[in-house]
């Protein structure tokens, strides 16, 4: 799991090492918010863009951030919106028992593959 985009590369890296899926979860562009210097933003969007092929799903949480990483995206999988469609528009709490449930979901996934989860199973790993 890949949450945000300071995670992303290493969660690639972990998953092609341990030949496991990657899911990407991302709530903003990095890359797009100000107060970034344009270098920053360009290394920013390259390492998305680089690394968003190589999961095997991504979860963002509105429709906007899903366009805009389709956009982005060569050759990765289409972006969906965490939770469903009756979802009250900018509802916190809402938002919050999205992310809860898909986290859930992804947690009970990996573990079922039996992929090292805690800091002393990737260490022995």
């Amino acid at each position: 799991i890949g949450h945000e985009l300071p995670a992303l590369q290493a969660a690639v890296a972990l998953g092609q090492k341990w030949n496991a899926p990657v899911v990407y979860t991302v709530s903003s562009r990095y890359a797009d918010q100000p107060g970034y210097a344009p270098k920053q933003k360009k290394f920013m969007a390259e390492v998305e863009k680089g690394s968003l092929p190589f999961c095997s799903e991504i979860c963002a949480d509105t429709q906007a951030l899903a366009d805009v990483l389709l956009h982005r995206a060569d050759a990765a999988p289409s972006p969906r919106v965490l939770g469903s469609a009756e979802a009250a528009p900018g509802s916190d709490a809402d938002l919050q028992q999205r992310k809860s449930e898909k986290f859930l979901q992804i947690l009970n996934a990996v573990a079922a593959t039996g992929i090292p989860q805690s800091q002393t199973d990737i260490k022995t790993a």
